[in-house]
């Protein structure tokens, strides 16, 4: 005849990232061990164990969740107060990736910049913004080529020999 030994009931509740379910009562007793738990927590939700994690959690504050490894003492869980057991089903790394950047996406659609936007530059001058999208210094395509122009004239005079910065030519004394 076995002897059942004496521990508490706490509530394991499932969380798939969606909605909580109720899987029942655990037995917490002195003497179970994690491999004998994590066993019957298989049984209740019909998950092999890499696919789940289990925390110890407070009823009264949510937030506060101790993680259930094979390093819990079950004694001194079976003397809390409030407590239940709170299985979430694992995501993939993906799965977490695609969510975030649906997020950001959403965020980055929302966002309809003021009708009097102004992008500031180092030198002072600031630049309008019109409700296109476009600064009033865009000219079309000549003024795009002769600004084209203008910087590399402005590159030919940094880099000439006679420019800024003179650099001596190899062989010379």
């Amino acid at each position: 005849m076995m002897m059942e030994a004496k521990g508490a009931s706490f509530p394991v509740v499932f969380f798939d990232g969606e909605q909580e379910t109720s899987l029942g009562d655990v037995v917490v007793s002195p003497s179970l061990n994690f491999k004998v738990f994590q066993s019957i927590i298989v049984e209740k939700l019909g998950l092999s164990p890499h696919q789940f994690s289990i925390y110890l959690a407070d009823r009264k504050s949510r937030g506060s969740r101790i993680p259930v490894t094979g390093k819990i003492d079950f004694t001194a869980v079976s003397y809390e107060k409030d407590c239940f057991f709170l299985v979430v089903l694992k995501r993939s790394r993906r799965e977490r990736r695609r969510k975030s950047r649906e997020v950001a996406e959403i965020m980055q659609n929302r966002f309809d910049p003021p009708a009097n936007l102004m992008l500031l530059r180092r030198d002072g001058n600031t630049i309008a913004i019109n409700s296109t999208g476009f600064s009033a210094l865009d000219l079309g395509r000549s003024g795009y080529e002769s600004r084209v122009k203008e910087l590399q004239m402005q590159k030919e005079r940094y880099w000439s020999p006679a420019g800024p910065i003179a650099r001596p030519v190899k062989g010379s004394n």
